[in-house]
């Protein structure tokens, strides 16, 4: 549970309050909340970890993992430090199967495939993906990263809804993969080029706008997550209140933001594509 203290500042009250309202699934162990757009996961005053910190109960709650500010969906949080250091090495030994939805800037080719491409700090400044184009020397902090993708559906060679699943835990890696790895943008990325807009974007999702509306969030969604032989984890540790399963899966709907883009751009998660593209079906390893 999470209890707000009298004392508690006005933010970190709300946000105590709204994960409330979002905890997808909970045990005596860890608990899955649907993150929403915009907050930050830690380190400012108006993150979760911060508001989590100030939660006046017993439970000493740790983040497991990651989001980035602008995505949204799933995220895992410990109750216990020893639940913490568990699912830690869960994630660390790739355990965990997360899979993400994106939107992107135009549709992959071929439909499917692996992304296999290291990520570090470029000229020691920003994180980039190394390609063929630049030199390893270049990077520093460099760290194998793999993506596998599958294309849900698609508009011919404009926009895609695209299933990512991360095989490693890389910042940015998503985005990256996504970006300087199939070179297909996620939309509203600002950081990887998510906002330049092509011509069938910018009239699919503008054309009913006006200029002061027009600011597309980022459309990258922690959809599932699913953990193998849940209950054995934990099988060691007494605990009161539900059985844990067996094997733990959970998912979350897509955000209102989100669906509202797709809609315009006119795609679906149900797999339907409209495309005058051949050959399309093949999977392809990009390094």
């Amino acid at each position: 549970t999470m209890n707000i203290s009298p004392t508690t500042t006005a933010t970190v009250a709300k946000t105590l309050s709204r994960l409330k309202n979002v905890i997808l699934y909970q045990d005596a162990h860890v608990m899955f909340v649907n993150k929403w757009l915009g907050i930050a996961v830690q380190g400012s005053n108006d993150s979760i970890a911060h508001a989590l910190s100030h939660n006046d109960d017993t439970q000493n709650f740790r983040i497991v993992h990651r989001l980035d500010k602008g995505t949204t969906g799933l995220l895992c949080i410990a109750k216990t430090e020893e639940a913490a250091s568990r699912m830690n090495y869960l994630f660390e030994t790739q355990k965990v199967k997360k899979e993400y939805y994106a939107l992107t800037m135009g549709t992959p080719y071929p439909l499917r495939g692996t992304v296999d491409m290291s990520i570090g700090r470029y000229k020691r400044r920003k994180l980039a993906c190394l390609t063929n184009e630049v030199s390893s020397s270049d990077f520093s902090q460099l760290q194998p990263a793999i993506t596998t993708y599958n294309t849900i559906s698609y508009i011919d060679h404009h926009a895609a809804l695209v299933k990512l699943t991360p095989i490693t835990g890389r910042r940015h890696q998503l985005r990256l993969h996504c970006a300087q790895g199939l070179h297909l943008p996620i939309l509203g990325d600002e950081l990887y080029g998510g906002n330049e807009f092509t011509p069938f974007i910018h009239s699919s999702l503008f054309s009913d706008l006006r200029p002061n509306e027009q600011h597309i969030p980022m459309c990258l969604h922690a959809t599932s997550f699913s953990i193998p032989k849940y209950a054995e984890i934990f099988s060691d540790i007494p605990h009161k209140g539900k059985k844990l399963p067996e094997h733990l899966h959970v998912e979350t709907k897509l955000p209102r933001h989100f669906q509202r883009f797709m809609d315009k751009l006119g795609l679906t998660s149900r797999g339907k594509s409209m495309s005058t593209r051949s050959n399309t079906q093949g999977k392809r390893r990009f390094r």
